[in-house]
């Protein structure tokens, strides 16, 4: 299993309660993703309540027939193990980067991030045909202060 950090490591400046957040990101996949693969794309600072994610990604599975799949979730940056279903609060498992693509994830109701956590996203089927490239995100929300 490879896990591949965003760039963007530094910790968030985050404004006063209630303001309008965005955080960026992107991570370079240098190899072909496989089964179990993380992709920790954004760095979220606890007390972020998140309305909106957006990835960008390049096709990552070239083949004819793709196979590649992910899920797309919050995992903690501490490594300990996140809530059931934090893996799963952005995209249920499901064919993802068969394509070139944007796309745009609706939070509703809003998911509260109480610890810092990464936007993280688990290849659960591996590619046809694997492909590199950068994949980019944002996460849009609300800074709501430290639990």
């Amino acid at each position: 299993m490879t896990v591949y950090y965003t760039d963007r490591m530094v910790p968030v400046y985050t404004p006063g309660d209630g303001c309008a957040v965005v955080y960026p990101g992107r991570v370079a996949v240098s190899a072909a993703p496989a089964q179990d693969d993380e992709i920790r794309l954004v760095l979220i600072p606890a007390g972020t309540e998140v309305h909106r994610v957006v990835i960008k990604n390049p096709d990552l599975d070239s083949n004819g027939s793709p196979a590649l799949a992910a899920k797309i979730g919050f995992a903690p940056a501490d490594g300990t193990e996140g809530a059931s279903g934090d893996d799963t609060q952005v995209k249920a498992a499901g064919a993802w980067a068969q394509a070139a693509a944007t796309t745009t994830y609706e939070l509703f109701p809003p998911v509260q991030v109480d610890v810092d956590s990464y936007l993280n996203i688990v290849v659960t089927t591996g590619p046809g045909t694997g492909a590199t490239g950068t994949v980019y995100g944002k996460v849009e929300g609300r800074a709501t202060g430290r639990p």
